[in-house]
């Protein structure tokens, strides 16, 4: 033993690097003086010669091996503690340890269950013959394994390299704990294997041409994978199943055929800060329960989608960057419910996040912007949580609801989409509630088709339209302040039936609220204000009920009723408009109740063409602009109305067919049968917006007078 100390302690001075390596590997190692270190040279003569050197070895003991390849013909058993075997640095070429499948017969080439062992600069590499058989199946159970670690083992494994090319690199079972550092693994099935109660550590290891996984866990193992470079496996770099939970940490997950990460069987693996960026199919992809937790990573350039989540997959989704996906850059379906919060999704040829079938999950303060397709869509039966998420400049929707979707959209920001902001199609209903949705290119929020929900407390502006209706669509809108849109505030089409409750409709340039076709909206206790055209527009075939609104301050009409429209319009106050207060015309027909028609510029109710609405028990103060105005064949009924006293309370034109009841209020006229003054000619009833007054256009006269006011 003292010789052997000191052929040791005399190591030449180029072999120093060597002795400093050995000494750091040994300084876990006990030892003491009935069991002190010794050290062994061995060359590489014969076969089987390291098979016999671990037979004689002592724990603590150190072996370098001279290069050259060692052929083993039987399984290398390493149970004692503290043995190291480590490659002699001080001399040129590499040390190769070989073994061939049809002498191991199944079995590892290594196999390590001793406490404490340590192989440093080792090149391991498992032989098969070249008969023409094809190797195993990615499917398949592989048996083969070149270092099997198990028990308590505390591997230490150093710039070592191994090669199994039909089976697995590397597999560590039972409790064993190895530190695996700057090594190679390639050419294997699996490059790495972790099961049982599994925990290595392995840093800044390069793995790949792997024909399944780099690295695959399963069972209870845990660990921790840091700073590692994995690429070309061909399911997945990482594959994981079980109820492991290893970490995988500021690792580099390169070009594969497959998944970067695929996940399954309830796993509950961690990926923090690693960088998944080179061709791949899906970024991350778990299925079958699988609760992982993803923070940090960054995900680019998937041929298919950075992340998709199926069967039952939930997981916790933080702080990742999920971009330029092929198509869907998040994808979430069958059932799976996660949950994202402050992730970036972006750039993706295809939609942000699309949802499948019954998924669900919940979704807070990401960014999702710049997508091909949507930001966020939803089909099938999905129903998720989306709150304070910025969905931004996306080329068609931003939010985009389908089939029988549902989900709630609270405090969001939605801006900057160019088709609209939120598309609700088919029986879609969602409950969007306290958001922004602005500056849009074309439409704020549509519903189509059969689609309703609940839309409170948002705001909607700064779009061509800010909220179209269409299809036979309903939902419900309340409390929302639609508001600055270059065309409508709110257009109702086809057989649309929304209901319009306390919500603020102001500034919108067209006109604040337009209803066409045959839609029948319920417009109640609005406040409708201040847009440069019309209040309310009523044409087509619609119809509709319009209680308790305030229409007031328009440019031009505060309501226009033509086309066949019916509305009933009952206890709204229109006023300060910059035209006729209410304009019916063409055929429209309609219900007009207790309304309050106030201080508009010209007549305060006009009526004309073939029109025939009823109208009763209004109130109309006017200043002298005009009360209630029958153009030539204007019909209808005119019951029980409140027309402040003046010269112009009432005009009267040709062929009029409509029916004044004697009961009248016709402020100013004495006779019980009040006698109305009847005008020659037509009269026009819209302002010219540049001016504070309308200007007469056409003959507008009456037998005992002239006068320039417009209707």
């Amino acid at each position: 033993m003292a010789e052997e100390l000191a052929v040791l302690r005399h190591l030449p001075a180029e072999r120093l690097g060597a002795e400093l390596t050995m000494s750091a590997a040994h300084q876990h190692a006990p030892s003491g003086p009935s069991d002190p270190p010794s050290c062994f040279t061995i060359s590489s003569s014969g076969h089987g010669g390291l098979k016999k050197a671990l037979e004689s070895l002592r724990p603590n003991s150190v072996v370098v091996l001279a290069p050259g390849e060692y052929r083993e013909l039987e399984t290398l058993e390493i149970k004692q503690s503290g043995i190291t075997f480590m490659a002699d640095q001080g001399q040129e070429g590499e040390v190769i340890i070989t073994a061939h499948h049809s002498d191991l017969k199944g079995q590892p080439m290594m196999r390590v269950s001793g406490a404490k062992v340590s192989m440093i600069g080792i090149k391991f590499k498992h032989v098969f013959e070249t008969s023409g058989e094809e190797g195993p199946k990615v499917q398949e159970e592989v048996c083969d394994t070149t270092i099997f670690v198990e028990g308590n083992s505390e591997l230490v494994m150093k710039k070592c390299s191994i090669m199994c090319p039909k089976g697995k690199g590397l597999e560590v079972a039972g409790k064993a704990k190895p530190r695996i550092e700057e090594c190679e693994i390639s050419q294997c099935v699996v490059g790495v294997c972790l099961h049982g109660k599994a925990a290595p550590v392995m840093k800044n290891c390069h793995i790949f041409d792997c024909q399944a996984s780099c690295v695959h866990a399963r069972g209870h193992a845990a660990g921790l994978f840091d700073g590692n470079k994995m690429h070309a496996g061909g399911d997945a770099c990482i594959c994981a199943a079980g109820t492991t939970s290893t970490c995988f940490t500021n690792n580099v997950i390169g070009e594969t055929k497959g998944c970067g990460v695929l996940l399954g069987d309830r796993t509950r693996i961690t990926l923090e800060r690693n960088n998944i960026t080179a061709k791949h199919i899906n970024g991350i992809q778990a299925g079958s329960e699988a609760n992982p937790t993803v923070r940090g990573n960054v995900i680019k350039g998937s041929g298919g989608s950075g992340i998709v989540l199926h069967d039952k997959a939930t997981g916790i989704f933080v702080g990742n960057t999920v971009e330029q996906s092929k198509l869907a850059c998040i994808g979430v379906r069958d059932s799976a419910e996660p949950y994202f919060r402050g992730n970036t999704v972006s750039n993706g040829e295809g939609s942000g996040i699309v949802f499948l079938g019954s998924s669900g999950g919940v979704f807070e303060d990401n960014q999702i912007s710049g997508n091909g397709c949507s930001g966020i869509k939803l089909n099938g039966t999905s129903h998720v949580l989306f709150d304070g998420n910025k969905v931004q400049r996306n080329k068609t929707y931003g939010i985009w609801l389908m089939d029988d979707s549902k989900g709630s959209f609270q405090n969001n920001v939605i801006e900057g989409n160019t088709k609209a902001g939120l598309f609700v199609g088919d029986r879609a209903s969602p409950d969007f509630v306290g958001n922004t949705v602005r500056e849009g290119k074309q439409v704020g929020i549509i519903l189509r088709n059969s689609a309703t929900g609940m839309y409170k407390n948002n705001v909607i502006s700064k779009h061509e339209t800010n909220v179209l209706l269409h299809g036979s669509c309903g939902g419900y809108f309340e409390g929302n302040q639609i508001c600055y849109s270059s065309g409508c505030g709110v257009l109702c089409r086809a057989e649309s039936t929304v209901t319009l409750i306390r919500n603020t409709v102001d500034h919108n340039v067209r006109a604040n609220i337009a209803v066409l076709d045959r839609a029948s909206p319920i417009v109640e206790e609005n406040v409708i204000q201040e847009g440069s055209g019309r209040g309310l527009v009523i044409t087509g075939h619609a119809s509709g009920r319009f209680v308790n609104n305030i229409i007031r301050a328009h440019g031009l009409a505060g309501v226009y009723v033509g086309g066949h429209a019916e509305p009933y319009m009952s206890r709204n106050t229109i006023a300060e408009s910059g035209a006729s207060g209410i304009v019916v015309e063409d055929s429209a027909r309609g219900t007009f109740s207790q309304n309050s028609i106030l201080d508009n510029v010209s007549a305060a109710v006009a009526v004309q063409g073939s029109s025939s609405p009823r109208m009763e028990r209004n109130v109309v103060k006017h200043n002298g602009h005009g009360g209630i105005w029958l153009g030539e064949h204007a019909g209808g009924v005119f019951e029980g109305n409140d027309v402040e006293a003046s010269p112009f309370s009432w005009r009267i034109g040709t062929e009029v067919t409509a029916k004044v009841s004697t009961t009248c209020k016709t402020a100013g006229f004495d006779a019980e049968e009040p006698t109305l003054p009847r005008i020659e000619g037509k009269f026009v009833l819209i302002q010219n917006p540049g001016t504070m007054r309308g200007e007469c256009i056409g003959s507008c006269k009456r037998k005992d007078a002239t006068f320039d006011q417009q209707g």
